[in-house]
């Protein structure tokens, strides 16, 4: 029964029951933890306060005894007042602490005691009541006697009475910390065996879920993944491990299907190497084949069979065709690309025997044809033997023409290069014409400054001639010499004058060859680029010759 539960309701069982065991181990610790809680809180809120309120009332009257004994052993009145002040402070917080107990002090026992306790407390309280009086009064000597005779027994009495009730309450606490403490062991004890019991139980599921997975798989999950991923991958080469006497199991399943593989992939790599060779009878043997083997050895058979047909049908028909029978064709009814190859093949034989029949009447057509082309032929010939006389003589022309404008070229390149000399020297010229008449002008000015000289010479030669005939006969030396140096200034004078006038002239002539330069370069220049003009158009026209020379030399070859 459990060998047929699927792997998710196994796991679901075995870790639903650790899970229950688990729950049920926290539900008890949480009911004992509570328990215990409980015990604490009882020791902590009711019994352990009840100890404290109870020793504190044993305090106070330890306080109010220690005030009495103060009273009647000191004769100071306020000091007497302060202890009694303290009686009744004591008093008071004795009350309230008795109130206390009686609030709290809820079970039988308790209760008797502290019954007793509060009758202890009424004689105490009547018998120090009458102290007070006595003490009030003045009377320390039957307030002592009081004190020793009557109030220190009630006293004891009192205090007894509380300290039952203390041991009560402290017998209280004692069972309450022995039951928490039973209740510890007993739960721990539980907790233990629930823990062990889950501990074993989930070890034993564990190995049980284990052990039906491996003898489901047949091995570890690992090794079969690992096999299945070569498997899908397309790894056939390798053996599967079983286990001795595994007949059941995935892995053996596994192995089957490698076998049953490794016959299909044979048998289909018989028939694919058989119709590699182009041998298509070999088949799969599909014996002991079932499902989806059996579909593809019967899908493969039957490629193979149509693939076989079409082939020899194909065959059939190019054999016929190499023979020079252009009447077979494919009849057998095919589909896809089957289908294709009988329509192309029966298709490429009917457009043979259509161009073969063309191409007969052609034939025929070009014969006649051949026989007007001929006689064509013989008039053509003997009208290019006469083209050809003529071409021989304008082609005569011709290169006489390309040697006139060769010769027309070369010239007007020589005027060309003339005239573009002759243009730069008549600048040139006239540029050193404007730097002589630059010269001229700068000595016509030179001139006038010694006709400047000369003038002032000859101021200075008749000044000297005036001096020298006022000195009378020491002067008459330099009177001649003034004379002579006055005859050569106004030499010089006229000479500067007639030397500039020559100047001024030959300015003025430069001026005017200047002026002539500059008109005739503009007039050279435009000379010289008609010349350019004129030879650019003669080395086209030689082009344009010798074109057709070359044309005119083709056609007297043809």
């Amino acid at each position: 029964m459990f060998r047929n539960l699927k792997v998710s309701v196994r796991l679901g069982l075995g870790f639903g029951i650790v899970s229950l065991l688990l729950a049920a181990v926290v539900l008890m610790g949480v009911r004992s933890l509570a328990s215990l809680n409980a015990n604490v809180d009882e020791m902590v809120s009711d019994k352990y306060p009840k100890v404290v309120i109870a020793y504190d009332t044993i305090g106070n009257i330890e306080e109010i005894a220690i005030a009495m004994r103060n009273v009647v052993l000191t004769d100071n009145p306020d000091a007497t007042r302060r202890e009694l002040a303290q009686i009744d402070e004591s008093r008071n917080d004795q009350r309230k602490d008795v109130e206390k107990l009686q609030a709290r002090v809820k079970s039988g026992t308790g209760r008797q005691l502290l019954e007793g306790v509060q009758q202890q407390r009424q004689k105490y309280l009547t018998v120090q009541d009458q102290f007070i009086r006595l003490a009030n009064e003045g009377k320390r000597a039957e307030a002592r006697d009081l004190l020793m005779t009557q109030i220190q027994p009630m006293q004891d009495a009192y205090i007894k009475a509380i300290e039952k009730l203390i041991e009560h309450q402290d017998t209280s606490m004692q069972q309450s910390g022995k039951d928490a403490a039973d209740e510890y062991a007993a739960t721990r004890s539980q907790l233990t065996v629930l823990g062990v019991a889950a501990m074993l139980l989930g070890v034993g599921m564990a190995l049980w879920i284990t052990l039906s997975l491996t003898r489901t798989l047949g091995g570890e999950p690992g090794y079969a993944a690992d096999l299945l991923k070569r498997i899908a991958d397309g790894d056939l080469s390798g053996d599967v491990d079983l286990r001795r006497g595994d007949n059941d199991s995935m892995l053996h399943a596994v192995g089957q299907m490698v076998v049953k593989l490794r016959q299909v992939i044979a048998g289909q790599r018989a028939v694919v190497e058989a119709a590699n060779r182009g041998e298509f009878d070999v088949r799969v043997d599909t014996t002991g084949m079932r499902g989806f083997q059996q579909e593809m050895g019967d899908g493969l058979n039957q490629l193979v069979a149509t693939t076989g047909a079409s082939v020899d049908d194909v065959v059939r028909v190019m054999s016929a065709l190499a023979d020079g029978d252009l009447t077979k064709r494919i009849d057998k009814d095919y589909r896809g690309a089957f289908a294709k190859l009988k329509d192309y093949s029966n298709g490429t034989m009917d457009k043979l025997a259509q161009v073969v029949g063309e191409v007969n009447g052609s034939a025929q057509s070009l014969a006649s044809a051949s026989e007007q082309v001929s006689a064509t032929a013989q008039s053509l010939s003997q009208s290019a033997s006469e083209q050809a006389a003529g071409v021989e003589e304008t082609s005569a022309s011709l290169e006489q023409m390309t040697a006139s404008i060769s010769q027309n070229t070369e010239n007007a390149r020589v005027t060309d290069g003339m005239a573009t000399q002759a243009a730069r020297e008549a600048a040139e010229g006239g540029d050193a014409v404007k730097a002589t008449v630059a010269a001229m002008k700068q000595i016509a000015r030179q001139i006038g400054i010694i006709d400047d000289i000369a003038y002032q010479t000859n101021l200075l030669a008749l000044n000297a001639a005036i001096e020298a005939a006022r000195a009378g006969e020491h002067g008459k030396g330099f009177a001649v010499v003034a004379a002579e140096v006055r005859k050569l200034a106004e030499r010089s004078q006229v000479a500067a004058q007639e030397i500039g006038e020559v100047a001024s002239s030959s300015v003025e002539l430069a001026v005017r060859a200047g002026t002539m330069l500059d008109q005739m370069v503009p007039n050279i220049r435009k000379t010289s680029d008609l010349v350019q003009e004129i030879t650019a158009a003669s080395e086209e026209q030689s082009a344009g010759v010798g074109q057709i020379n070359a044309a005119v030399g083709q056609m007297s070859q043809t």
